[in-house]
């Protein structure tokens, strides 16, 4: 069986009683006109979201969604074993017995 995504869902804007419950369960007072505004505000926000979904859905079905049509392109990872003692100990301001001591980086 196949997994619905969100984009396979249609958002409905939310009604003025579904507004008055999720205000009830977060113990939100409202009026009625703020009641009014939010689910305004909420269908603003559902009609972005369906815009964006037919937008993914046209992205989706175009075979060409690459400009160079190169897909996960990355270099080789190449070991490189070039520390010696010498070499590193050189980059410390100071060597304390067997520690390498740097500058003092936490302010308190």
């Amino acid at each position: 069986m196949e997994e619905k995504t969100l984009r396979d869902t249609i958002i409905t804007p939310m009604k003025k009683q579904e507004v008055k419950k999720v205000s009830d369960l977060a113990r939100i007072e409202l009026s009625d006109l703020e009641e009014t505004i939010i689910g305004n505000e909420f269908k603003k926000i559902v009609d972005y979201m369906n815009k964006i979904q037919e937008v993914s859905a046209f992205i989706d079905a175009s075979e060409d969604t690459y400009v160079n049509k190169q897909r996960n392109i990355t270099d080789e990872d190449v070991v490189e074993n070039d520390f010696s003692i010498e070499k590193v100990t050189k980059l410390f301001p100071e060597i304390e017995e067997s520690c390498l001591k740097v500058k003092k980086v936490i302010i308190r």
